[in-house]
């Protein structure tokens, strides 16, 4: 296994679609190096704070908590993805703390000679695209992502319902500077992993 340090640190964006193996991408350049800042995760801790829970129970009620008092996230999910200004509502409570998280998160690493790779939903179309030297888009065919939101326990319209309202794939691609085929093999996507991170490498003069 390659390990992945260039020579000045760089952050990595992941994009692609809902179940487009983002999660996965993100795993095998932690395993190379990198360190993984995960938005999500940001997000989990940030809700579970007494005075951020607080706002988003003023905002959505308490029936988004759950029976120990703690945020349904699934509960809340079914509100604000069908509704475009209660989505807005909650991201203007939770993604400003997110997004201070994920920078200080960049600033740290790069600080002590690591790179890293941004697993964040909506990259492009938020502030930490400019923190990126290099975004990878992550390409897999309708079908497999289809099947993997079913594993996901999501009915066969909640991926186009939470894609609505995104930049299209294709424009994705378009501003990304390397694709990996996640529909295969995790061998396979591994390997074009390794392959990326060379040229990135070769690129950098590390």
């Amino acid at each position: 296994m390659i390990e992945f340090r260039p020579n000045p640190a760089i952050t990595i964006g992941l994009v692609g679609g809902v179940a487009s193996g983002k999660s996965t991408v993100a795993g095998l350049l932690a395993d190379r190096g990198l360190v993984r800042l995960d938005a999500d995760a940001e997000a989990r801790a940030v809700t579970a704070t007494p005075a951020v829970l607080e706002r988003i129970v003023e905002r959505f009620g308490s029936g988004v908590l759950d029976a120990n008092g703690r945020l349904d996230r699934a509960a809340l999910a079914a509100i604000v993805f069908d509704d475009r200004e209660r989505l807005h509502e909650l991201e203007s409570i939770v993604h400003p703390a997110v997004r201070r998280a994920l920078h200080s998160g960049i600033r740290e690493a790069h600080a002590r000679g690591d790179s890293v790779v941004l697993d964040v939903p909506l990259l492009l179309e938020g502030s930490l695209a400019e923190e990126c030297e290099v975004c990878i888009f992550l390409e897999v065919d309708d079908a497999t992502r289809a099947e993997r939101a079913r594993g996901r326990g999501w009915d066969d319209g909640e991926l186009a319902r939470r894609e609505a309202n995104q930049m299209s794939l294709q424009c994705k691609k378009a501003k990304c500077a390397y694709t990996v085929d996640t529909s295969g093999s995790l061998s396979s996507t591994v390997r074009q992993v390794d392959e990326i991170l060379a040229r990135i490498a070769s690129s950098s003069g590390s």
